[in-house]
């Protein structure tokens, strides 16, 4: 029963401390802060593809010769590397929001701790009663394992859900050079004159 990352086996951990593990710390919000930030990442790559496309269609009439050729091309190569950095952040933004999603979905499903002190103290009293010998406290022992295995399958499916995020991550490439020489240390060996 290990499908995540962490390779921890949920089950022995019990409810009480399934519940806690998952219930404890900030919650859905840092993952829908995430989304956020990779939203607007990805508006602001869309709004740069846009606005070099269009600086290219009014510039592009004027450019002649070799070097309007070579503007052409290196914009267009750069619009294409935005674009791949738009879908890029787009795809961060959605494993974002899905991971928020699981979050809470698997908040929800997990049992709570005021459920899971009510079962406990039915375990107590159906032990203190005879419940041994009238079947009571097996009843709550079977209430306490299902408790149990709930806990342990929503801490699975949550961790499969984590997983698919951290485990598919998306590699951001470096930008094409736009002019000659541009982003390197040392220009005078990168600079070519014609």
């Amino acid at each position: 029963m290990t499908l995540g990352i962490t390779g921890v086996f949920w089950l022995p951990r019990m409810a009480e401390l399934n519940s806690v593990s998952l219930n404890a710390g900030t919650h859905a919000i840092p993952l829908v802060a995430a989304n956020t930030a990779w939203s607007g990442l990805t508006a602001a790559w869309v709004d740069a593809t846009t606005t070099v496309a269009r600086v290219m269609a009014e510039i592009g009439v004027g450019l002649e010769g070799l070097n309007g050729l070579n503007v052409l091309a290196r914009l267009g190569v750069f619009t294409g590397w935005a674009e791949q950095q738009a879908v890029m952040a787009g795809v961060m933004a959605g494993k974002a929001a899905a991971n928020a999603t699981a979050y809470t979905v698997a908040s929800i499903a997990m049992p709570s701790l005021p459920e899971i002190a009510a079962v406990d103290a039915a375990r107590v009293a159906a032990y203190s009663s005879g419940g041994a010998l009238n079947g009571t406290a097996e009843a709550a022992e079977a209430a306490k394992l299902a408790l149990d295995i709930r806990a342990a399958l929503v801490m699975e499916t949550y961790e499969a859900a984590t997983s698919l995020m951290v485990m598919t991550p998306g590699q951001f490439l470096m930008p094409p050079p736009i002019a000659m020489g541009a982003g390197s240390a040392n220009t005078a060996t990168t600079l070519v004159f014609r």
